[in-house]
């Protein structure tokens, strides 16, 4: 991964990509603080390493687990229809949100959890009375 015989002297090291392969300067400083030694030439190539099925060293604790506070997308989608539960939006599935109720986010009950798409998902926290926004309403 990293050659630090090269460019010693100059204040940066020749390394590789670990996705890529490319090979690029990176500062010594940088290189000191990595945490888990892979060097990345872009968000991009760390984003593939990280996403599942990748590098499993630089993978976030809850990736692939469903588990934890990050789980409600995932029990939302498969109690409800894959739509807004206010419009029926349904056309694209990716872009639908889930809202929590109570607006409590570790409030991960089913009963809590809706699916809205953007606009209603927007709408009702626009419209809520703790909205920032309903203070600058006239």
């Amino acid at each position: 991964m990293i050659n630090s015989d090269l460019y010693q002297n100059k204040g940066s090291s020749l390394v590789k990509c670990y996705t890529c392969r490319i090979e690029f300067k990176r500062s010594n400083s940088k290189l000191r603080v990595l945490r888990h030694g892979f060097t990345f030439c872009g968000r991009r190539c760390k984003e593939k390493a990280q996403s599942l099925g990748g590098l499993k060293e630089i993978q976030p604790a809850h990736y692939g687990r469903g588990e934890g506070k990050y789980s409600y997308r995932k029990l939302a989608f498969d109690t409800y229809p894959h739509k807004c539960n206010r419009c029926d939006y349904c056309k694209v599935i990716d872009i639908l949100r889930v809202h929590h109720i109570d607006r409590n986010r570790l409030n991960n009950k089913i009963q809590n959890l809706e699916i809205l798409c953007p606009t209603c998902h927007d709408e009702e926290h626009f419209l809520s009375e703790e909205s920032c926004w309903t203070k600058q309403k006239i």
